[in-house]
């Protein structure tokens, strides 16, 4: 399909909050915390928006999703800049139970790649971008209820 210029300031905007990623991250690479990333890094934005392109023509979709590229693209654009955070590769040991989980995921995901490779990436890309938002959405609620039990124990004490 053709979106005409709106097409190229979206590719833009993508490019540029890659950049802009990118160059957060060189910053703040004193203290990095291996195990998260902060922003969707910028391969896992490209794979889902590559896998869309590959899954919008699968011979199993039925509907034209081709209008939602331009949501794919700037979701994706919008969270490599986020403070949203995203868990890393995992390991291949088996020492504690998260990275045991992630390995096992994977390896799902692998044999599933092999026999449907066209359908495979999008919904594991889907899924890691989802799993992202709704730590942060959790975090955020979480630490509204800390504060608030915070400030009502103050007040007790007064």
């Amino acid at each position: 399909p053709s979106w005409g210029p709106a097409a190229l300031g979206l590719s833009f905007l993508f490019l540029a909050f890659g950049a802009l990623r990118l160059a957060r991250f060189n910053v703040e690479i004193v203290g990095f915390d291996k195990s998260m990333f902060k922003g969707l890094p910028i391969p896992s934005a490209a794979g889902v928006v590559v896998a869309f392109v590959v899954f919008s023509d699968s011979p199993y979709v039925s509907v034209n999703i081709d209008p939602a590229f331009p949501w794919v693209l700037g979701i994706c654009g919008l969270l490599m800049i986020s403070s949203v955070r995203y868990d890393t590769f995992p390991r291949f040991a088996w020492d504690d139970t998260w990275n045991r989980a992630k390995l096992l995921m994977l390896a799902t995901w692998a044999v599933t790649a092999m026999f449907y490779p066209k359908e495979a990436f999008l919904p594991l890309g889907l899924i890691y971008v989802t799993v992202g938002v709704a730590r942060y959405v959790v975090d955020f609620v979480r630490r509204d209820a800390l504060e608030e039990s915070a400030e009502s124990t103050d007040k007790g004490r007064l």
